[in-house]
């Protein structure tokens, strides 16, 4: 974060908020849209709650952590990639 001019302890911050709140409110958008599947919550949990989504995941299940651990793995390396070709471009 640092090398793209933002301030890196705050970026940390906000990655922390995002994950704690995406374990504690992810339960409920699953209740509330009815996704029954272990395959999407786990996409869903790896994307948008990071690491803390991911133990969430293995709390609902090892099937749906797995998937978390992947979709990590998925949306870090397109981002090391796609990242400094968007600097590049703009």
């Amino acid at each position: 974060s640092e090398e793209t001019g933002a301030v890196a302890s705050l970026a940390a911050g906000f990655v922390m908020i995002t994950g704690v709140f995406g374990a504690v409110i992810a339960p409920l958008v699953f209740k509330r849209f009815n996704i029954t599947n272990d395959e999407e919550k786990g996409l869903a949990l790896g994307l948008s709650a990071h690491a803390i989504g991911t133990v969430k995941a293995f709390e609902i299940s090892s099937k749906c952590g797995a998937y978390s651990i992947l979709a990590m793995i998925v949306n870090g390396i397109f981002t090391a990639i796609l990242l400094p070709l968007c600097f590049w471009l703009f």
